[in-house]
């Protein structure tokens, strides 16, 4: 690619050599404009039939189609100029010369786009494009030369020719391979199966409908309005200095010669570094404030030199690091969408571009009557101020295109507008209730206590006092009760007596709802029914009464209830545990405590943890906690945790962060913690970042992104995320320095196959890459970090570009410079200098790598060193390794003994 840019670019100064030299010679600089206007309107025409030809052809053959083409072209001119010396010959060739060019670099950049990804393109744009840059210079000395000594500026056009030559050599020999270019060809025959007969209007509708183009189009516009501004006005300044063809072509070929050296060295020292270093945006924004310095000089110091060094300013900058970041802003662009438009962009807006500058200059000159052209600048200041706030809109356009890119491919009583004193409404309603199905009598019911009374509750189905749903019985009790009627409430005091203990229980409630301290009479004789829920329905009321003896009384049966050890025993001690979560007492947080803890009963263990967190018990707090670390109990406890609320998170807090409670426990805290909506809960699971074990790190990691994306209007503290975030990254760093040491990249994965270490250090570099993830999901939009993480794993190349390159758009300041190394794809030498970098360190060798693992407290990745040692037979570990043999961590300990006894 470099060399075939390198043909390209040469033909091409060469070309401009000539038509600058003959041009300028025989006509006055006034007729610049004319020519600048004329080849965009033959551009729009050019752009037509090349649309056309190309939309019928693999991409491989347009490029050396065009080639052939062109050669042809040059042969015809030079018969023309030679043998046909006419004024419109000269102004054919200048129209050619504007178009040829920039079609050949288009598809040259198409191509380009193709072969590279994102991450390539930063790398390599600028070594490749200082290929071409060194074939501009060399074409600029040899044309200087051949003029000089040699021939005039006519036979400069067979020079030409045989550097098309050449680039057609090299492009048969690339585009011949079926391999190199199997990919574009098959997006090109599906793009022409899609659009057989694209054309300038099609084109022009792909760049309208989507504004991230129109914006690439609006900064290729406006810098081409400028550029030739800066143009006219240093062709201009050459005309006055110099009068002849040769006088002009020895001129132009040095300038496009040190042009090019000047262009080379800022390919070579500036491009990549700039792109990588500085970022997209700054790289192209560093031309516009460049020749924002250029045209404020030609206004301060007018002649030659002012208007050659901004022309060289501008094309060196323009062809180097500008040229490259505009290719990349193309790159997440759709193939299909970008083939369409590449050309057009490159052609027919920087055609248009030289026609609005032909407009401006035409304007001062017939207009306004200035011949000044230094006066040109002024409208090149104004058009430089748009072009930078053009570019920082194209950055957020580029971002959002990269994210599209890794992007994977009933009625509510509250709004329902119900008559509810509409008879067909209520009969409707009515109906809904002779059915089985619960949630549509449930939904019947709501909007039944929403109806008159009067009109509904006398009405209300009998059955519904036997269907099959508790939740349905309860609700038509307590519907029906409500009413006071008497004949309604004495059908509820039958219930009291029903077989069925639930509905004996619903009955009891419902009557002391509705009668309150009236109902005691009533239920008295229920205190010592045999059925526990009855009882406890009984003592309830009793218990709530404001009578002393009633409540003396219900406290001595709710004792009987919690202290039932007999055959039905744990049916009572689940309904005196339902009854502490109904009603809320002091006297029954050591009950409680006494059943969490003691009781032999899951099912009452479950209730009595529930009925806690339901009335929140502080005192019960650790002996709810304390069942986390059962795996019967821990959902229950979990769910109880939650329930509790913030009245729970000191106790949660407290226990993450003490190394003495079970490590079980402490495993389960993030998630409940996450389950709770309040900032206490957000505060406890950042402290819980600074924890030493990596798993409980890790599952506070996870709580907190939970946490995060389901309650977002709780604070992260950004602060404490991106110090744990460089915790992290230095952290991968040693990993990554260790595992360079013992076992070397530059060789085949497979040699380490049987290595425990090799796959303990991997493993472990790759978690801390995902903690890093998810932390950084906190402090970045989730949605970006989510797809930046699954583009990262994605098998294609170009998909882990993309990825890699919306991480560098996102990521800013100190957290982009300690986190994008642990995802860059640069060599391994490279990110080894990196990880080196950070630890402050120049190397590290084999024994002090094991050391290093050896003091570090992972447990299975110590474990693994030592098995490490006793493989390779490693001397000088003896003694370490016998002291971790009297290891209290069985791992450890076995592992060690093993060993020991072979080194």
């Amino acid at each position: 690619m470099a060399v075939f840019l390198f043909f390209l670019l040469a033909a091409n100064n060469v070309i401009k050599i000539v038509r600058d030299s003959l041009f300028l010679s025989q006509f006055p600089i006034t007729q610049l404009p004319y020519v600048y206007l004329l080849a965009a309107l033959v551009a729009a025409a050019v752009i037509v039939v090349y649309s056309r030809f190309t939309s019928k052809l693999p991409f491989a053959r347009v490029v050396l189609v065009s080639l052939a083409v062109i050669i042809s072209n040059v042969i015809l001119f030079w018969l023309l100029i030679t043998f046909y010396d006419a004024g419109w010959v000269l102004y054919a060739y200048y129209m050619w010369s504007a178009i040829v060019g920039l079609v050949l670099v288009a598809q040259f950049w198409t191509l380009a786009n193709e072969m590279f990804t994102l991450r390539d393109a930063k790398r390599l744009f600028g070594i490749i494009t200082a290929g071409g840059t060194l074939g501009g210079m060399m074409g600029g000395i040899i044309s200087t030369w051949a003029v000089s000594f040699l021939f005039g500026t006519n036979q400069l056009l067979w020079f030409i020719v045989a550097l098309f030559a050449g680039a057609y050599g090299v492009a048969y020999l690339a585009l011949r391979k079926p391999e190199a270019l199997a990919a574009l060809d098959a997006g090109q025959s599906a793009l022409t199966k899609k659009s057989a007969a694209q054309d300038l209007s099609g084109v022009v509708g792909t760049v309208l409908g989507s504004r991230y183009l129109q914006t690439i189009a609006a900064i290729i516009f406006v810098s081409v309005v400028v550029s030739t501004l800066i143009d006219y006005q240093f062709k201009a300044s050459a005309k006055e200095a110099y009068q002849s063809a040769e006088a002009l072509a020895g001129f132009f070929g040095s300038y496009y010669a040190w042009l090019s050296v000047v262009t080379l060295s800022a390919q070579l020292w500036l491009t990549g570094k700039v792109l990588t270093g500085l970022g997209l945006t700054p790289s192209l924004v560093l031309l516009p404030i460049t020749l924002l310095a250029g045209s404020i000089s030609i206004l301060a110091w007018p002649g030659l030199f002012a208007a050659t060094g901004t022309r060289m300013a501008e094309a060196a900058l323009r062809t180097s690091i500008n040229q490259s970041g505009v290719q990349i802003l193309y790159l997440p662009v759709p193939d299909s969408m970008k083939k369409k438009v590449k050309v057009f962009m490159d052609v027919t807006v920087e055609r248009l571009g030289d026609g609005v500058a032909a407009i401006f200059i035409l304007f001062l000159s017939v207009v306004l009557g200035r011949s000044e052209v230094t006066l040109l600048s002024y409208f090149s200041v104004g058009l430089i101020l748009i072009w930078i706030i053009v570019v920082f809109t194209a950055h957020k356009g580029y971002v959002d295109t990269l994210r599209r890119s890794l992007a994977y491919r009933e009625v509510s009583l509250e709004t329902a507008r119900i008559d509810f004193t509409d008879k067909a409404t209520v009969e409707a309603v009515l109906g809904t209730l002779d059915g089985m199905d619960e949630q549509s009598v449930l939904f019947g019911l709501d909007l039944a206590q929403k109806m008159d009374p009067q009109h509904v509750i006398a009405r209300l189905p009998r059955s519904l006092l036997n269907h099959p749903s508790s939740e349905v019985r309860r609700r038509a009790v307590t519907l029906m009760a409500s009413s006071l009627d008497s004949n309604v409430l004495a059908m509820v005091f039958e219930l009291m007596t029903s077989e069925s203990a639930q509905l004996r229980s619903e009955a009891i409630n419902t009557v002391a709802a509705v009668l309150k301290e009236a109902a005691i009479p009533v239920v008295l004789p229920l205190r010592k029914s045999p059925e526990a829920q009855t009882r406890r329905a009984a003592v309830r009321l009793m218990l709530q009464s404001g009578d002393v003896q009633a409540r003396q009384d219900g406290f001595a049966d709710f004792r009987d209830l919690v202290s039932d050890f007999g055959p039905d025993g744990e049916n009572s001690r689940v309904e005196a545990a339902r009854l502490m979560g109904e009603i809320e007492e002091p006297e029954f947080t050591g009950y409680l405590s006494r059943l969490i803890n003691d009781d032999p009963s899951p099912a009452v263990i479950r209730e009595a943890m529930a009925a806690a967190a339901r009335r929140r018990y502080r005192g019960v707090v650790p002996d709810v906690l304390a069942r986390l670390g059962s795996k019967a109990m821990k959902v229950s406890a979990h769910e109880a945790l939650i329930q509790y609320g913030e009245e729970a998170v000191r106790g949660l807090r407290g226990a993450l962060s003490d190394s003495r409670v079970p490590f079980d426990i402490r495993l389960n805290i993030p998630r409940t913690l996450s389950k709770i909506h309040a900032q206490p809960a957000m505060n406890a699971l950042l402290g819980g970042l600074l924890e030493e074990d990596r798993s409980i790190r890790f599952n506070v990691i996870l709580a907190l992104e939970e946490m995060a994306r389901r309650f977002t209007d709780l604070k992260v503290d950004r602060e404490i995320i991106e110090s744990a975030i460089m915790s992290d990254a230095m952290l991968y760093f040693r990993r990554f320095v260790i595992f360079s040491a013992l076992f070397s990249e530059l060789e085949k994965s497979s040699r380490y196959g049987d290595s425990l270490l090799y796959h303990a250090l991997t493993e472990s570099m790759k978690r801390v890459n995902e903690r890093v993830i998810w932390l950084l999901s906190l402090i970045y939009p989730a949605k970006d970090i989510r797809r930046a993480w699954s583009g990262l794993n994605a098998p294609e190349p170009r998909q882990r570009a993309h990825a890699l390159e919306l991480l560098d758009n996102l990521l800013a300041g100190e957290i982009k410079t300690y986190v994008f190394p642990l995802y860059s794809d640069g060599q391994p030498d490279q990110r080894l200098r990196v990880a080196l970098d950070f630890l402050g360190i120049d190397s590290i060798d084999t024994d002090a790598a094991l050391r290093a693992l050896l003091a570090q407290d992972d447990r299975w990745l110590k474990a693994a060193t030592i098995w490490e040692i006793g493989i390779r037979k490693t001397r000088g570990f003896r003694d370490i390794i016998a002291k971790l043999a009297d290891s209290g961590d069985a791992l450890l300990r076995e592992t060690a003994s093993i060993v020991i006894r072979g080194i």
